[in-house]
């Protein structure tokens, strides 16, 4: 059980620092924005944990057209859901 959690903080660690590297790298988003771009991040993590194939990507462009609509930039979420295989 300790195990997978350490596994499971150390994925987490990880995409945040992607998504820190992501963000820096776009000019357009703003550092107010950052909590929102990984929350989107945490998100698709946990979608990436419970669905796979086509499914994910269903459920993904879900989650992405609504962090759209709050107002994200297109092309950082783009470069965000990248991260998941």
């Amino acid at each position: 059980m300790l195990s997978q959690l350490s596994q499971i903080f150390g994925q987490l660690e990880t995409l945040e620092n992607d998504v820190k590297i992501i963000l820096s790298e776009t000019a357009t988003v703003q550092t107010i924005h950052n909590p929102s771009y990984q929350s989107y991040a945490k998100k698709l993590y946990r979608l990436s944990k419970s669905f796979s194939g086509g499914a994910f990507t269903k459920e993904a462009a879900l989650v992405t057209s609504k962090w759209m609509a709050r107002g994200l930039d297109p092309t950082a979420l783009t470069r965000i859901a990248a991260l998941f295989p």
